[in-house]
């Protein structure tokens, strides 16, 4: 039984983070790839889902919010760190080249692009519509897969919208009562969940696997148990 897991940063993992992410502990019972990718788009997932759905029995699917974009960098940029061709509002783009490649002509020329695309071109209307299709069209192609939101979007049915992986990451947020508008820089939790939240949601996503059922128990995830700073970093926090 081979499971593939598609998706934004809730399927990925992160270098600094401790413990492991949800898809590793998940493969301890079950053979599991996760193609997800820091910041990447539902356009992006659905393309790696198109390239190796075939190859495994079970997919799932972390579903991100609309609105993000894939830019065709030159292959030279594809490797930066933080990464640029994932762009998930002007915000991401602007403060890594503002930081680490101010001289670089071709990043700044990106830059500009990427802020005037989000000020003049973008329309939530027509990004909704976009991730309204491309979930249809994956559902039809796998009518198996576990589809599981990221965050909760207005305007979008089908999801419950009292659980998405968003709220459980949030519940660490508030438990440490951290500033909204700067954590997210700071975050280096794997797939933004607590370690124990972590093995959580791998345990009820085992559960699906053997039993073809997905109950999503809210209860059932935890405050953190380790200090602030096991999961977030503070130094860019308080700067």
């Amino acid at each position: 039984m081979k499971i593939a897991v598609f998706g934004d940063s809730y399927a990925a993992s992160h270098d600094h983070g401790i413990g492991r992410p949800w898809h590793q502990y998940l493969n301890d019972q079950y053979p599991t790839v996760s193609y997800g990718v820091n910041g990447s788009s539902l356009h992006y997932s659905y393309n790696e889902f198109l390239k190796h759905h075939g190859k495994f029995e079970k997919i799932v699917f972390l579903v991100t919010g609309p609105g993000r974009i894939l830019l065709p960098l030159p292959e030279e940029y594809m490797n930066c760190d933080p990464p640029l061709q994932h762009v998930n509002g002007y915000h991401g783009i602007r403060d890594a080249v503002e930081s680490q490649y101010k001289s670089n002509a071709y990043l700044n020329k990106v830059n500009n692009a990427v802020e005037d695309y989000y000020k003049y071109i973008a329309c939530p209307e027509r990004d909704l519509l976009f991730h309204k299709l491309l979930i249809k069209e994956i559902r039809n192609i796998r009518p198996d897969a576990l589809l599981i939101p990221c965050f909760y979007v207005t305007g979008e049915e089908g999801w419950n919208s009292t659980f998405t992986l968003g709220h459980i990451s949030q519940m660490d947020i508030d438990y440490y009562n951290l500033k909204s508008d700067k954590w997210p820089w700071a975050d280096i939790r794997h797939c933004h969940l607590n370690q124990e939240n972590n093995l959580i949601f791998s345990s009820m996503i085992a559960d699906w696997v053997r039993t073809g059922n997905m109950f999503f128990d809210t209860k059932k995830f935890v405050n953190p148990t380790k200090p602030v700073t096991s999961y977030f970093n503070m130094t860019i926090y308080n700067s």
